[in-house]
């Protein structure tokens, strides 16, 4: 039962995070449409309004099924205060800090929303301005610390949700009247410059081996989470795949084999790089990766002779595997079969 509990507050967490970010996008372009002043027959101003209202409680709501799953969950260290506190977490500080900023300035936006006439028009819109930095604190949040930040999915579902909120911005400065050129082209360099340097540390940062060290995830908790990712591979396991053969520009031949295992459909990927002789390929050196982009083991192989290869592969979360397996490439086509073993060799933290 705590398997279950746990693997249901991680799903939840992940879930409710995507979701979340999906409707504070809508919540901010939705805003941005109510300052323009957009409107149509079909669709009068105060749908904007009111959608953006509503959408704005469902995202806290949301918002709050997020915090409350991640507490829950025992992999990560979060406690209760890490959620409005922010940078004061032992588990990736900033990244979760982040998330903590984003959540208060939603808080402030909704708690001064339901006490605007006290508060005042001017007061209340500063503060209703201020929250609109939860969208980008939210979404560095969920690139710094989010579990399912390198799947294409997700990166898809990232850059959709910048590209709606980069478009609104740039409506909003194009739509401004008196037309300025200036603030018009600050806007647009602004946020230009924001996506390339968003994708270039996303590059360099998360997508990166190694994120989840650099990161700050304790190292007990990178021990645990390659303990429990090392153990869902198969101990053996035969293979099916297809061999594909290239040459480099510097003249080296490239040997890439790619195919899946028998027993789990997980993608194996053999890369040899070497010189063409009579005889076949001399390898100089090699690569094998095990897994996909979300759980990946990848290694250089450390010994070769004829059909057999040795290797050492390693994942983001530390876990370490060695590999040692036995492959035939069976007629000119390039259709290949083995079978590989796989051997838990701990952890490096």
């Amino acid at each position: 039962m705590t398997v279950i509990g746990t693997q249901a507050f991680w799903f939840l967490t992940r879930g409710t995070g995507a979701i979340s970010l999906l409707m504070l996008t809508g919540v901010v372009v939705l805003g941005i449409a109510g300052s323009v002043g957009w409107a149509s027959r079909r669709w009068p101003r105060f749908i904007t309004q009111g959608l953006h209202r509503n959408l704005s409680l469902l995202a806290v709501a949301f918002l709050g099924v997020h915090v409350a799953t991640a507490v829950f969950d025992s992999y990560a260290p979060i406690r209760w205060v890490d959620a409005l506190v922010p940078f004061g977490a032992s588990y990736r500080p900033v990244w979760l800090g982040l998330g903590a900023v984003g959540f208060d300035l939603l808080l402030a936006l909704v708690v001064t929303s339901l006490v605007r006439v006290r508060l005042g028009y001017r007061s209340w819109k500063a503060i209703h301005w201020l929250a609109y930095a939860c969208w980008p604190v939210a979404l560095m949040h969920g690139l710094g610390t989010g579990s399912d930040t390198s799947t294409a999915w997700m990166l898809l579902l990232d850059s959709a949700c910048v590209a709606a909120v980069v478009g609104a911005v740039w409506w909003r400065a194009y739509t401004v009247q008196p037309p300025q050129v200036l603030p018009r082209l600050a806007a647009f360099g602004a946020t230009a410059l924001g996506v390339v340097g968003i994708a270039a540390w996303l590059v360099a940062g998360p997508l990166a081996p190694g994120w989840a060290r650099a990161a700050g995830t304790p190292a007990h908790t990178i021990a645990a989470g390659a303990q429990s990712a090392s153990a869902q591979l198969p101990s053996s396991s035969s293979f099916s795949a297809q061999a594909s053969q290239s040459a480099n520009a510097n003249g080296s031949v490239v040997l890439d084999i790619i195919g899946t295992l028998d027993t789990s459909s997980m993608p194996i990927e053999i890369v040899l790089d070497g010189t063409a002789t009579s005889n076949g390929l001399s390898v100089q050196r090699g690569q094998v990766s095990l897994g996909t982009a979300s759980t990946r083991y990848v290694g250089v192989i450390q010994t070769l002779s004829g059909g057999r290869i040795a290797a050492r592969l390693t994942d983001d979360a530390g876990a370490i595997v060695d590999v040692n397996l036995t492959m035939q490439i069976l007629d000119q086509a390039g259709t290949t079969q083995g079978t590989v073993h796989l051997t838990p060799a701990g952890s490096s933290v």
